[in-house]
């Protein structure tokens, strides 16, 4: 029997950033919505609550691939059983000059780059407004596939976003029409609230369905002692707000852009090394934080960068890598003025290049009368252990060595942003 096609209604509640498009500015770009992207974003849920119960990164693409399928090898791998269609969505051109600077600081400086490494220019962003996004979706596999996909599902609504950026408020969605699906151990009532209360249930129902699914593996949680390799809901190795602790902003849903632009603010002063909860003042023009002054700044300003010692810890670097820096200190052009600099902190992984992405998830949300923050945190390995890795501070052609920050060092950054 084939099983039939159900209604997923989702509404983004905060601007989601879905590409670039080549039409002029002021045109709308009428797209596909793209389903992979949503479909990889799922996986990392699932990755991150399956994980929880495995402690074996194998183990963990088996359950991957049972759910949204993979490449077809000898032993395993196939088509997912999870089918989704999106409709075609309209993606403006975001004005980023004419937005607040807590704004702009979520967005980063790959949303707000108009020129490619090349110096091309590059289209403006598009995002998607907030409102409904339509969607279908048909499971094909067991029920207990389908606990999994909702699981998942859970984890985006609760933790999540889609699109660029979705580690810091936007993209973030609602779930308005809950899928009629046949389930075996997932309440489909958990997608009807936005609460983590449910979280520890979710994990149980997980647990369950990894049972009855019935992969050919056994279970086995990451030890107490054992700093996972991967992020993900094991027990001491995360941490998350409480609903009610961090409001942003009082007001109806139309307030998104302000309170992204308080959130901002918030992250912008923690990593200047204030606390993010403190109204203060606006950092004062060509202020930066500890880890521009103490690695960054004294390697720019030594006579010979490749025999600099850094100054104190990249602290900044907990929160994700490459991290770009720029200031105007630089030698004085013809009308007298600093010209600017622009460095770059870089991890390597065996002599490559690699991305850290941040283990600090931000999710802007409305809980019906105010504007709230949820924070969610992984403590998971942050680099790969030594000598395979290690970090770089580079400027024009010169660079050199940073020194690593120990596990104990990010868990303490981590923990003071709680």
């Amino acid at each position: 029997m084939t099983q039939p096609w159900h209604d997923l209604t989702l509404r983004t509640v905060t601007p989601a950033f879905l590409g670039r498009f080549g039409t002029p500015d002021d045109q709308t770009a009428i797209v596909p919505f793209p389903v992979p992207s949503l479909r990889g974003v799922l996986a990392y849920w699932l990755r991150s609550l399956a994980g929880a119960h495995l402690g074996n990164i194998d183990h963990l693409h088996a359950v991957e691939s049972a759910v949204f399928g993979s490449a077809r090898t000898e032993q395993s791998g196939g088509p997912s059983p999870v089918l989704l269609r999106g409709g075609r969505v309209p993606l403006s051109a975001l004005a980023a000059d004419s937005q607040p600077d807590g704004f702009r600081y979520l967005m980063g400086p790959g949303l707000l780059a108009k020129k490619d490494k090349d110096g091309k220019k590059v289209p403006s962003p598009r995002f998607l407004k907030p409102g409904t996004l339509e969607l279908r979706v048909r499971v094909t596999g067991s029920p207990a596939s389908t606990d999994l996909f909702l699981a998942a599902l859970w984890g985006l609504r609760a933790f999540g976003g889609i699109g660029a950026r979705s580690r810091r408020g936007f993209g973030t969605i609602a779930i308005d029409q809950v899928p009629d699906l046949g389930t075996s151990h997932f309440n489909l009532e958990w997608l009807q609230r936005d609460g983590v209360a449910d979280l520890v249930s979710v994990l149980n129902s997980v647990a369950a369905a990894i049972d009855e699914i019935d992969l050919g593996i056994e279970r086995k949680k990451v030890k107490s002692a054992e700093l996972p390799s991967y992020p993900c809901f094991a027990e001491r190795y995360y941490r998350h707000s409480r609903d009610d602790e961090d409001e942003l902003l009082r007001g109806g849903r139309d307030g998104w852009r302000a309170a992204l632009d308080n959130a901002g603010t918030w992250l912008r002063e923690f990593r200047h090394g204030g606390d993010r909860r403190t109204a203060v003042p606006q950092p004062t023009v060509g202020a930066h934080s500890r880890t521009y002054t103490d690695v960054v700044q004294s390697f720019l300003n030594s006579s010979a960068p490749g025999r600099w010692t850094q100054d104190g810890p990249a602290t900044a670097a907990a929160l994700g890598l490459p991290i770009p820096y720029s200031d105007h200190q630089g030698r004085r052009d013809e009308r007298g003025k600093p010209t600017q600099r622009v460095a770059m902190i870089n991890a390597y992984v065996k002599g490559q290049k690699a991305r850290r992405a941040s283990p600090l998830w931000l999710r802007v949300r409305h809980d019906g009368s105010a504007w709230r923050l949820r924070s969610l945190a992984f403590y998971s390995e942050w680099l790969p252990p030594s000598p395979d890795a290690g970090l770089t501070v580079t400027w024009r052609r010169h660079s050199a060595s940073v020194d690593l920050l120990t596990e104990a060092q990010v868990r303490a950054e981590l923990e003071r942003w709680f």
